[in-house]
């Protein structure tokens, strides 16, 4: 079984259309945080060697909240570490029952899936679902 653990846990990639749209909704001034649900070394996989620590702000994963996605306590968890009032968060996933978690404890909630069939890998949705919450790439 420790042979097939790595090809389960560590079988994650980085898509680059979305790192960009991170990274320049960073330097517009806009927090951008992480949450997911994991287990200790794939979150810890995700953090350095996707090197998710250095493009995300706050990484909120449930083995370190003690409490997972889709359940309300997750995002209050959330937003305490990340150290904003839960109205002042908008939440994107891609799971209904985790935007209407975070919806219920107090976020703004979006759903939003990349889609990797398409070329444009659905960005120009997830900017105007940014732009209908006043979030805008120019800062």
């Amino acid at each position: 079984m420790a042979q097939l653990e790595p090809a389960i846990w560590f079988t994650i990639g980085v898509v680059p259309e979305t790192m960009a749209l991170v990274r320049r909704l960073k330097a517009a001034g806009y927090g951008v945080h992480l949450g997911s649900n994991q287990e200790r070394h794939r979150a810890a996989f995700m953090g350095s060697t996707l090197g998710y620590d250095h493009v995300f702000g706050v990484s909120a994963y449930s083995c370190d909240l003690g409490v997972a996605k889709p359940d309300p306590a997750y995002f209050t968890r959330a937003a305490e570490l990340i150290g904003a009032d839960p109205a002042t968060i908008l939440f994107v996933d891609d799971t209904e029952p985790n935007v209407r978690g975070a919806r219920e404890a107090g976020l703004a909630a979006e759903q939003w899936t990349v889609d990797l069939s398409r070329d444009d890998r659905d960005l120009p949705r997830l900017v105007k679902l940014l732009a209908n919450h006043g979030i805008s790439l120019d800062g």
